[in-house]
């Protein structure tokens, strides 16, 4: 089995550079997914505005978390600062990145990690719409990068964020049972619409895109690949799918899913 290349970041989503122009600017996120990418260094004032849940703000060094809980808390004016602990000139106009959500309002970003020199950030409330229904046990999430995890100890969600347009990377999940679920925020591409996602021929499932679910996902994986290492597991079901706050969630298990449950 092998995995396709991944190095990729931003595949399905549109790509805005702001910032290092030395005066403010004003960037809008569209309908779809949107990836701000920091211009490095010189960021000053910049805002963006309709910041939703399938939008990202990609960093060329990590923003600074004070706490290392992998959330950064926007503060009370919706602004953080990007080049914090990095520059000598720690005025407020020279790092700021205000942010203002759609319909909801943003008021932390989570860490999905580095590729290629890149940070990402996106809405934190992806996730904790999740943990706050499930519990903060039963949620867990990768990153960018090409993640190795573990599902054993108990039921467990991971969530695959493959509305953001990014793709997510290769990785390989160990011990997901029969009352896991895969969670996503786009659909995986079905071929007939049963509801049974078949892994392609290299044993592995391809993720759809924030444009997804579309014939060529299983071609291009916009979304990333993953790997499950239980050679038994080649298909998954979609079980139910839920909207929290705007958001859409499909939830998919394996053929026994019910039956654990």
């Amino acid at each position: 089995m092998a995995f396709r290349d991944n190095s990729r970041l931003i595949t399905s989503a549109s790509d805005s550079i702001i910032g290092g122009e030395g005066f403010p600017g004003i960037s809008y996120a569209g309908i779809d997914a949107s990836a701000f990418t920091v211009a490095d260094y010189d960021v000053y004032r910049q805002r963006i505005t309709g910041f939703g849940s399938d939008d990202t703000l990609i960093t060329s060094r990590p923003i600074l978390d004070g706490n290392s809980d992998g959330f950064i808390e926007l503060n009370d004016a919706s602004y953080i600062r990007v080049n914090f602990g990095y520059v000598q000139d720690e005025t407020v106009e020279r790092d700021i990145v205000q942010i203002f959500g759609d319909e909801y309002s943003v008021t932390a970003l989570r860490n999905l990690g580095e590729k290629g020199g890149a940070y990402v950030y996106a809405d934190a409330r992806t996730i904790t719409n999740l943990t706050d229904r499930y519990g903060v046990a039963a949620v867990i999430e990768g990153d960018v990068g090409n993640d190795a995890l573990d599902m054993g100890s108990g039921s467990k969600m991971l969530l695959v964020d493959n509305g953001l347009g990014l793709n997510l990377g290769g990785d390989r999940i160990n011990n997901f049972g029969d009352d896991d679920l895969l969670v996503f925020t786009r659909k995986i591409y079905d071929r007939n619409g049963d509801g049974v996602i078949q892994f392609s021929k290299n044993g592995v499932l391809d993720i759809s895109g924030s444009m997804g679910p579309k014939a060529s996902d299983p071609v291009r994986s916009p979304g990333g690949q993953i790997q499950f290492l239980d050679p038994e597991i080649t298909s998954l079901e979609l079980v139910r799918s839920e909207i929290i706050e705007g958001i859409a969630y499909y939830l998919y298990g394996t053929e026994y899913y019910s039956l654990a449950n």
